[in-house]
Parts: structure tokens; C-alpha cells; sequence
């Protein structure tokens, strides 16, 4: 077991440290990794700033619509109340003349039936005296 476990004296080392070539190495991968980070960062910032101007102009673009749409809503809603506003009182009226007008017309339909009765029979009898005072053998036509 001995064997195995040599006195440290013993041992032959191939190993050494250079701790100057150690260090101009290490400050050199620094350094490239410093650059490396920084280029990461520049491109994580530079597409942040890409994604934060597209989600604004998208942003905005919906603003937009959404106040487009509420304005349309509330200008049609607005003209609608100020129409009413306005036409209510005519419409009233019209409502009130109509209904008026179809009590008169009610009312006076008995009183001119007659009259119009009369008319229509007045007429009928100037017209079978003309035609009777005109043609000679009009009585005749009429009755065959």
C-alpha cells in the first residue's frame, strides 16, 4: 500500500504554474467576456427598445379604435336625444291632429253619407234625362 501513497517528496511533477501567463490569460478571456456580455446587453436593449415601440404603436393603434369607436357611440347617441329633443314636441302634434282628424271624420262620415247619397242619385237621374232627352230610342236600349 506504500506504493500507492508516495511521500510527497517523491513524486515527479510535470505540472507547473506559470502565474504570469496565468494572468494575462485570465485578463484576456475577461476581457473577451466583457466584450461579450456588453454585446449581449446592446442587443437585449436594442430589442427591448424594438418591442417597446411596437407594443406603443400598438397601444396607440387600439387607443385609437377604442376612442373612435366610443365616439361614434357617443355622437350617434347625442344626435339621437338632441332629434328627440327637437321632434318630440312635432311628433305630439302630428299625433294630436291625426287622432283629431279621425274623430272628425267619425263624426262627420253619418251627417255626409247622405248628402253624398243624394249626390250620387241626383247625378244618376241628370244622366238618364240626358241620355233619354238625346237619343230617341235610348228607353228602349235600356230596357232590352
Amino acid at each position: 500500500m506504500n506504493d500507492f501513497f508516495e511521500d510527497a517528496s517523491e513524486r515527479n511533477r510535470s505540472f507547473s504554474f506559470d502565474s504570469e501567463n496565468a494572468r494575462n490569460f485570465d485578463k484576456d478571456n475577461i476581457n473577451k467576456a466583457k466584450q461579450g456580455v456588453k454585446e449581449l446587453i446592446a442587443d437585449a436593449i436594442s430589442k427591448a427598445k424594438t418591442d417597446a415601440i411596437k407594443i406603443k404603436n400598438q397601444a396607440l393603434e387600439e387607443g385609437k379604435s377604442t376612442g373612435y369607436e366610443e365616439g361614434i357611440k357617443s355622437g350617434f347617441q347625442d344626435g339621437e336625444n338632441k332629434a328627440k329633443e327637437e321632434f318630440i314636441p312635432l311628433l305630439q302634434t302630428i299625433n294630436s291632429l291625426t287622432r283629431e282628424l279621425s274623430e272628425f271624420r267619425t263624426m262627420i262620415y253619418p251627417k255626409v253619407e247622405k248628402e253624398m247619397i243624394e249626390m250620387v242619385t241626383g247625378l244618376a237621374k241628370k244622366i238618364l234625362q240626358y241620355e233619354i232627352e238625346t237619343k230617341e230610342d235610348s228607353v228602349k236600349q235600356m230596357i232590352l
